[in-house]
């Protein structure tokens, strides 16, 4: 049996728990197998966690979060380097930044901004009767 979250979850998981919303209702009895339906009403009724049979999803998890690149892992530090890692909640924003992190692509841009550009002015539109100014007609 395992606790994970919702995100994680993968339909053909088999619930070890009763999956209940935040008020207690019972919304999947233990032993059912989990479909997509299931995890779109699950998050619907605000569950964020279930209890599964199969731990194989958790240990997943933990290998993806020490797998991570050093510079993946370098650059979330410098954003939570204010925060105190060692509460629960902050580690456990901080895994998740590293995983969304190594989910998105890498931006490289091989364009520089020229710094000395200066913007485009704003063409004023033209009336049949001559030119408007910002200010009125001319």
């Amino acid at each position: 049996m395992a606790i994970i979250r919702i995100l994680d979850a993968a339909p053909g998981m088999v619930l070890a728990a009763d999956a209940q919303d935040m008020s207690g209702r019972m919304l999947l009895g233990a032993g059912k197998e989990i479909t997509a339906k299931h995890l779109k009403t699950f998050r619907t009724w605000g569950v964020t966690e279930i209890d599964v049979q199969d731990s194989a999803e958790g240990e997943k998890r933990a290998a993806v979060d020490t797998k991570a690149d050093e510079s993946v892992t370098k650059q979330a530090q410098e954003h939570f380097c204010q925060n105190d890692l060692g509460n629960p909640l902050i580690a456990e924003l901080f895994n998740n930044c590293i995983v969304q992190m190594q989910k998105q692509p890498q931006k490289k841009s091989s364009v520089k901004p020229e710094a000395d550009k200066k913007p485009a002015r704003r063409q004023l539109p033209q009336s049949s009767r001559g030119q408007v100014s910002r200010y009125g007609r001319r």
